[in-house]
């Protein structure tokens, strides 16, 4: 929801410290999805994640820095270079 408390049992708390583990591939979960399972604070979320795949290298890099300014401050901001260099290097789900 608004607050990054997530949906339920349907989409995962972007609040929680766990997000951190799933920084690294932000960007190929934005682009293409995720059809796996997750585990945040210890719950299993398992609902499909659906691929945005019309968002640029530069949408997706304010994505991450609204989601880092917002919840993680101790994170640093992405640039879009990194995040173009992690498209190349994920594969389509």
């Amino acid at each position: 929801m608004s607050d990054g408390s997530g949906l339920e049992k349907l989409y995962p708390s972007l609040v929680s410290q766990d997000f951190e583990t799933y920084a690294p591939a932000f960007a190929c979960i934005i682009r293409y999805g995720l059809d796996d399972t997750v585990m945040v604070d210890g719950t299993a979320f398992n609902f499909p994640m659906p691929a945005n795949p019309a968002l640029n290298a530069v949408e997706i890099s304010n994505i991450y820095n609204y989601i880092i300014y917002r919840w993680h401050p101790s994170l640093a901001p992405v640039q879009t270079g990194q995040v173009e260099n992690a498209l190349q290097k994920c594969t389509k789900q």
